[in-house]
């Protein structure tokens, strides 16, 4: 009914059922997980004996023994965390305006700090654009996920594809935190027609929705990728240690795929850098007879994983702009939007507020020199 929010789950299109291998990022098929919680059970009752065995004779192993023992463990964890991190479907919450212009739709994308994270975003960003859509993302971000970027980006394009055809949207606005930034944009070139790296979903060609989206709303989105060699000079030591542990724990079990494609130099974030430099650059934008949505990219001053100069191919076309938000880290800009704060917390608010809504004049953004 009009006025109600509409949940549906969207699964991922052309996918049977996902293998240890991770085939295209898909599930896993039901009998598939029964498999592999079988093959747990058997072999943690394997380790069990195993080690009450030694515990009772330990003189009488064999070093080889040992080694039999531990590579078994660390072949069933294995097993088990990919059973455990199998990526869950893609889902969307659709809310229309109260009451819907039907004029306007905003695709809220978060970012691995979650979906509930994101929700004063979405909340703020309903009350920014009065009467607008908006259809909200809900992707599998959790702590070593391995979802696949590619197959969330494919969801969401057909997804709006779809909306776009039913409702004939006159403007389209595409938001994005962190992760979420370099996923929106992955969206934006897909639907343009740039999708050399689209062939396991099939191409579409360009949509029309595309020349819709009248901007761009990046909060701290990655665009090279994050890296921590070197160090970045914000980053404190403990979230340093955190990352570097988890790449390498990531790299040992296959797992935290997701987080592992938005480092710096992997083919999702660097294709997409070629695929937006392409379309920012052709001679239809630069010309002016093809349309190139606005783009505001929101930086925080404490920003420890997105950088001013991180963001240089993003300001390769017209209208793109920055603004730096004060005492601001890189969780904060999308966190707690919807709480009550101190003075900097409002103020911080209401120029998120201002770039939803576009209003660039209010904004004031950042007066920024590209360097030679």
């Amino acid at each position: 009914p009009h006025g109600q929010c509409r949940h549906t789950r969207v699964c991922f299109p052309h996918h049977r059922g996902w293998r240890i291998g991770r085939r295209h990022g898909h599930l896993a098929s039901p009998s598939h997980r029964s498999n592999m919680v079988m093959w747990g059970i058997v072999s943690a009752l394997y380790i069990t004996t195993r080690t009450l065995r030694v515990t009772r004779g330990m003189e009488n192993k064999m070093p080889y023994e040992y080694i039999a023992m531990v590579a078994v463990f660390i072949l069933c964890l294995n097993w088990f965390l990919q059973w455990w991190l199998n990526p869950r479907k893609v889902g969307f919450e659709f809310v229309p305006g109260e009451p819907s212009n039907g004029e306007t739709l905003l695709v809220m994308v978060h970012g691995l700090s979650g979906r509930k994270t994101f929700d004063g975003a979405v909340s703020l960003a309903r009350s920014s654009i009065p009467g607008a859509d908006v259809l909200a993302v809900d992707y599998d971000c959790r702590f070593f996920s391995n979802t696949d970027p590619y197959v969330v980006a494919d969801v969401i394009e057909r997804e709006v594809h779809s909306l776009a055809s039913q409702r004939c949207y006159r403007n389209i606005v595409l938001v994005g935190h962190s992760a979420g930034g370099a996923i929106a944009r992955k969206v934006f070139v897909w639907a343009h027609g740039a999708e050399d790296d689209r062939d396991r979903f099939g191409r579409h060609g360009k949509r029309d929705w595309v020349d819709h989206v009248d901007r761009i709303v990046l909060l701290a989105g990655i665009n090279r990728g994050y890296s921590i060699s070197p160090k970045p000079s914000a980053m404190r030591l403990s979230t340093y240690l955190s990352i570097w542990m988890a790449l390498g724990t990531s790299r040992i079990f296959s797992i935290g795929r997701l987080a592992c494609s938005m480092y710096r130099g992997e083919p999702f974030v660097a294709d997409t850098r070629v695929q937006w430099l392409r379309i920012a650059r052709s001679d239809a934008v630069v010309s002016g007879s093809q349309h190139f949505p606005t783009v505001i990219q929101l930086l925080g001053s404490e920003d420890d994983i997105v950088s001013r100069e991180d963001s240089l191919d993003i300001a390769a076309a017209r209208g793109t702009w920055f603004k730096t938000l004060a005492q601001t880290n890189h969780y904060d800009i999308a966190a707690s939007l919807d709480r009550i704060g101190d003075a900097e917390h409002k103020t911080r608010v209401q120029q998120i507020s201002q770039a939803l809504a576009g209003d660039l004049h209010a904004l004031e953004p950042d007066v920024f020199e590209f360097p030679p």
